[in-house]
């Protein structure tokens, strides 16, 4: 008999660890199987901090071996100025970002959700012609004239 391959969402033990902080936290969840490839997908609501705006989640773990490099999509208008261009997930952090300035798979499914909660309070500054916020990655972070938010307008 062949041995089915494991995944890490498949320990019961390690997945309980993971979600246990946004369990405590009162945040409702729901997750997703996905197939081709076989991947996790966690769906839930977050508030906007400041700006009182409820926004949809979806967050997948393509990884088997571990809940390394999340893709995190967020509904409502975007700015794509902190946008991966292939499939308009957010860019919160580089690989090459230092531990401190991202989410690692220690931190829990809890720090994830901050995470993506500075973000969108990032990206609704950003659409009212802001700055960004927050200190960003290296690199050029350009307005988008194709962005349906701010096309390209705003402080850089």
């Amino acid at each position: 008999m062949r041995k089915r391959r494991q995944f890490w969402f498949d320990d019961f033990r390690f997945r309980l660890k993971f979600e246990r902080g946004i369990r405590r936290g009162g945040i409702y969840f729901v997750d997703e199987y996905l197939r081709d490839p076989r991947r996790l997908r966690y769906r839930f609501d977050i508030e906007v901090p400041v700006y009182d705006d409820r926004r949809r989640v979806a967050v997948e773990f393509p990884l088997p071996n571990g809940p390394a490099n999340p893709i995190v999509h967020l509904d409502g208008p975007p700015c794509l100025r902190q946008r991966w261009d292939q499939d308009g997930s957010l860019c919160m952090w580089l690989e090459s970002d230092p531990p401190t300035a991202k989410w690692v798979p220690g931190d829990g499914l809890l720090k994830l959700v901050a995470h993506i909660e500075e973000h969108a309070f990032c990206e609704q500054e950003c659409r009212l012609g802001k700055p960004w916020p927050k200190e960003e990655s290296p690199g050029e972070h350009p307005r988008k004239r194709k962005c349906p938010s701010c096309r390209g307008q705003g402080s850089p």
